[in-house]
């Protein structure tokens, strides 16, 4: 395998003019700009700083917000063969909360050194005694340092096996840990993506997503320059408040590819209004990926139908299925086709089976298939107590192989074990890697219906907590679509359900 600081120093060599990456500060204006050869002379500058002080296979901490300056100081870690480790960003308005998270990173890492930018050291310094306290782990800012230090770089020898990044997990379920994503691992999965995604040369990407999340990151920024075409970025926060910027700039720049999690769709549909919505033109977007959490049925068809006038297809979107472990992508659904919906009897999936029923049948859930394994990737659907494979018609643990399979958690020999050297029980067939998620197989698509840890159990009954939450939300029209949680929590002698709703501001209850 050709390493990635390879790929990327020829892109930088063949085509030093392109740009690479753009980025909007509003989502709707460039503030600032890279071509290859502007990034391979940054990343060079960094990794020969780098080089100088650390060694290699040590671990940087990125601690940036979104922008120009993160992609510069991860593709130098690449370049210097240093395991970059991207952070959130400092949170003014949850300072301690922030630090909480990066020191629980930066330890569990074991980070040489932290990487971010001015504004963000003068804020360490405005939270007090905050890098004292931090372990004697050193702050610095690649804006600091001058372009010649690329004299002093020289290309490591990496092989596929090398770690370029941790990926951390969210740490929702218990302690982040960092995924080892190889060289090998992204150089193969961009392969896949450029397939199975639908790219070519004249494809333009725009991400929103977080950078230290692995949407944003393998597919908003590392696959991109990979493949050799633009990659425009926004903030999240700039989403989340204007969602029709996003739209708005899918259109102003022809953006081919981009997308977001369930809820960024339904956010859409609920927050533009049919005036913003009115000149809107999506006919360029021929790939809008739906992933990193449960698909609705309901808000697919409500996007559609929204963004239909302003020429948006079925076709156009992509309910996909990855994870971090997997490097991203898992499976996603094939070209020219508009997502497929099963209906399946609800009780009998509460009780691991897969049964078919008309839409209309009492009790009937609409399942979004999540298309075909993209890749070598093998799927094996197992029962996650006896480890037996599941019968066609059975639900059980998604089980994963393939050459995106990271390397495992850094530092946690007995997880990785665990999570990325399963077995099937009986053939002893393996090694696999433990979604933690539930599914089925039909006619060669996955089916993903639920986290097997996420299941409540009341009265001795499965339930998943998305079936509950899209029953809840359709009590009442002042319920917020895609806006609540079920759970369950352990009293002294049962398992009780909870339900979080929002509500609309607007809406008056009598």
């Amino acid at each position: 395998m050709t390493s990635l600081v390879k790929v990327a120093s020829c892109k930088a060599e063949s085509h030093p003019h392109r740009h690479a990456y753009f980025f909007l500060k509003d989502g709707h204006s460039v503030e600032g700009a890279l071509t290859c050869g502007e990034l391979h002379r940054r990343a060079r500058a960094i990794a020969g700083f780098l080089q100088c002080r650390f060694e290699v296979g040590e671990r940087v901490l990125l601690v940036y917000p979104p922008g120009l300056e993160f992609v510069c100081a991860m593709w130098g870690c690449l370049y210097a063969g240093i395991v970059a480790v991207p952070a959130p960003p400092l949170d003014s308005f949850r300072i301690k909360a922030s630090r909480s998270r990066i020191q629980v990173i930066a330890e569990d890492a074991q980070a040489a050194c932290i990487l971010t930018t001015p504004q963000t050291l003068a804020k360490t310094d405005v939270a007090g005694e905050w890098r004292r306290e931090e372990g004697g782990i050193p702050w610095m800012s690649p804006d600091e340092i001058a372009d010649g230090w690329g004299d002093k770089w020289s290309e490591p020898e990496l092989s596929s096996d090398h770690v370029a990044y941790l990926q951390y997990t969210s740490g929702s379920t218990s302690a982040p840990k960092g995924v080892m994503v190889t060289h090998g691992n992204v150089g193969q999965h961009a392969e896949c993506i450029n397939e199975f995604g639908c790219y070519d040369p004249h494809s333009v990407v725009l991400s929103w997503m977080p950078h230290f999340h692995d949407y944003g990151l393998v597919q908003g920024i590392l696959h991109p320059l990979l493949a050799g075409i633009p990659a425009y970025l926004m903030s999240p926060l700039v989403f989340l408040r204007r969602p029709i910027r996003w739209l708005q700039a899918i259109e102003r720049y022809s953006v081919t590819h981009s997308g977001g999690p369930n809820f960024a769709y339904a956010h859409c549909v609920r927050s533009t209004t049919p005036e913003e919505r009115r000149n809107l033109n999506l006919a360029s977007w021929r790939v809008a990926s739906c992933g990193a959490e449960p698909i609705s049925k309901h808000t697919m068809t409500s996007f559609i139908e929204t963004f239909a006038p302003a020429g948006f297809k079925p076709e156009a979107l992509f309910p996909a299925y990855g994870m971090a472990e997997y490097t991203l992508l898992v499976s996603i659904k094939s070209e020219g086709l508009a997502p497929v919906v099963r209906h399946l009897e609800a009780a009998s999936l509460q009780e691991g089976g897969v049964n078919e029923c008309n839409e209309d049948e009492p009790g009937a859930r609409a399942v979004v298939s999540c298309g075909r394994p993209v890749g070598d990737t093998e799927v094996v659907i197992v029962d996650p107590h006896t480890l037996l494979e599941c019968s066609p018609d059975g639900v059980g643990e998604i089980w994963l192989a393939g050459a995106s399979v990271a390397k495992g958690y850094w530092n946690r020999p007995a997880e990785t074990a665990e999570t990325f050297r399963a077995c099937i029980a009986g053939t002893g067939a393996g090694p696999y890697l433990r979604t933690g998620d539930l599914g089925f197989l039909r006619d060669g698509e996955l089916f993903v219906v639920g986290r097997l840890k996420d299941l409540v159990i009341i009265r001795g009954r499965n339930h998943y907590p998305q079936d509950i939450e899209q029953t809840v939300e359709t009590c009442h029209p002042a319920l917020r679509s895609a806006c609540g949680a079920a759970f369950s929590i352990e009293t002294d002698d049962s398992e009780q359900l909870v339900v979080v709703q929002e509500v609309e501001r607007r809406e008056r209850f009598v």
